[in-house]
Order: C-alpha cells, then sequence, then structure tokens
C-alpha cells in the first residue's frame, strides 16, 4: 500500500501484506487509516484493521465471524462510526444419486460450505467459511473436526484409499 503525496506526487509505501487489501478510510487526523484485509491463507473473512500512519502498525478492529465486504467501508466525519458490508455465505451439501436431480437430498443445513469432496463412498469432507475441516457420512452424520484450529485448509480433497486427504 502506498500513500502518494497530492502536493507533489511523491509515494511512500506505508503497508505491505498478503492478504487481500479492500477499500480504506483515513482517520479525521491523518494518522492512521481503516481497512478491511481478509484472511492471507484462505482470501475469507475480511475484518477491520486499523492501519497508524506513518508507522504503517496495524492492529485489529474486528476479531469475529464476519466477513466484511473489502468493496465498502464508510466513516462518519469525526471517526467513530464506521459503516460496513457483512457478507453472509449460506450454502449446503446435496447428494443426487447417479447425477440424478430430482432424487438430490440436502445433507446440511445452513453451513457456509465453501468446498466438498469425497473421500470413500461413504464419507465426505467439507470445508465452511470458518475453517473448519468436517469428515461426514454421506447422509450428513458422524461429524468429526479435523482442522486444527490455528491453521486454514483449503480445496480438501481425498487421495488413496480414503486413508488421506490432501489440504
Amino acid at each position: 500500500m502506498l500513500a502518494a503525496s497530492v502536493v507533489d506526487g511523491n509515494q511512500r509505501e506505508i503497508y505491505t501484506t498478503a492478504s487481500f487489501i479492500g477499500r480504506l478510510q483515513w482517520m479525521p487526523d491523518n494518522k492512521g487509516l481503516v481497512i478491511i484485509l481478509s484472511d492471507p491463507l484462505t482470501g475469507l473473512r475480511g475484518q477491520l484493521w486499523y492501519l497508524s500512519y506513518p508507522g504503517g502498525q496495524v492492529r485489529r478492529i474486528t476479531n469475529d465471524l464476519s466477513n466484511y465486504d473489502s468493496c465498502c467501508i464508510s466513516m462518519m466525519r469525526d471517526g467513530g462510526t464506521f459503516a460496513v458490508i457483512e457478507d453472509t455465505f449460506l450454502s449446503d451439501v446435496s447428494i443426487a444419486p447417479e447425477g440424478v436431480a430430482e432424487k438430490a437430498r440436502q445433507i446440511t443445513s445452513a453451513e457456509s460450505v465453501v468446498d466438498a469432496s469425497w473421500i470413500t463412498n461413504d464419507k465426505i469432507v467439507m470445508q465452511n467459511t470458518r475453517g473448519d475441516l468436517l469428515l461426514l457420512d454421506r447422509d450428513g452424520k458422524n461429524r468429526l473436526s479435523l482442522a486444527d484450529e490455528e491453521r486454514n485448509y483449503a480445496r480438501p480433497s481425498g487421495c488413496g484409499l480414503g486413508r488421506y486427504l490432501s489440504l
């Protein structure tokens, strides 16, 4: 991220990150910005952060399960109130025997599933927007959490004879 002078055009790098940086807003005192950053590993869950200027130190403002849309942040002139758009993502896993849509049966409910993969004929691994990685039976029951809470996994895929996952 660069700061550019409107007087002489000089540019100065103030922050670098692997995260996607969304829209930003300068604080009224010009000593910092409020920015929306997404998780650098998954690209999911944009959160509000404060970036000091000119120091470039970041401090998280929000730390919740919401995803704040990177497009949109606005601030009252006094800097005391923000307006953001919270994205809600709901999706489910359904199984259609033999690919027949009329026979499809939903096996999850409001899970916010971002990925799912067969492991064996009886087991499915799925990931939700919170980064949870779950192993479940083909009927959606007998769920087992596979995720280490300190890691973000993406795009799980079964390999071997259902004994391993690639993440």
